[in-house]
């Protein structure tokens, strides 16, 4: 395996209403080659007519999202933090989970947008980074390792 196919995913994390935006950011890294897992659509998300089947789906895609950001391919994950619900840069609670997990992986953490007033202490001290809206920080930072880890493969 090279470095190059080590590093090529992505998880995206966000409330299911930043889906769009969460599917060009997909879109765009695809073109770069560069896979992005979202833990559910819209397809599969509204499909569910009762309670229990949904809540099963959800457990189920929460499930599957853990085991991608403990994937040994996977760079990081990106936090989609948008306005909603009037409260600035909303994350939603499962999100927390999701980034405390990639935290202790060793595993990127990047906000899309500035950190909640409310966690920017936690966020902070967890390492989370801002990208203020810029995902071509996120690409330049998964090529930077992967050039860097070339370099030490060629120095054994």
């Amino acid at each position: 395996m090279t470095t190059s196919q080590l590093y090529n995913e992505l998880v995206l994390c966000g409330h299911n209403l930043f889906l769009n935006s969460m599917n060009d950011v997909r879109k765009w890294f695809a073109e770069r080659n560069i896979y992005c897992y979202i833990s559910y659509n819209d397809e599969k998300l509204w499909q569910y007519h009762d309670i229990f089947s949904y809540d099963k789906f959800i457990n189920q895609s929460y499930q599957e999202t853990i085991r991608r950001i403990r994937n040994p391919k996977t760079y990081g994950i990106i936090v989609f933090n948008q306005d909603l619900f009037n409260i600035p840069n909303y994350i939603e609670p499962s999100v927390f989970a999701s980034i405390a997990i990639a935290m202790t992986q060793g595993k990127k953490v990047y906000l899309v947008y500035d950190y909640p007033e409310l966690y920017e202490k936690e966020l902070k001290s967890w390492n989370c980074i801002m990208t203020n809206g810029d995902i071509n920080l996120i690409y330049r930072e998964i090529k930077k390792k992967i050039i860097m880890d070339e370099m030490q493969l060629k120095l054994f």
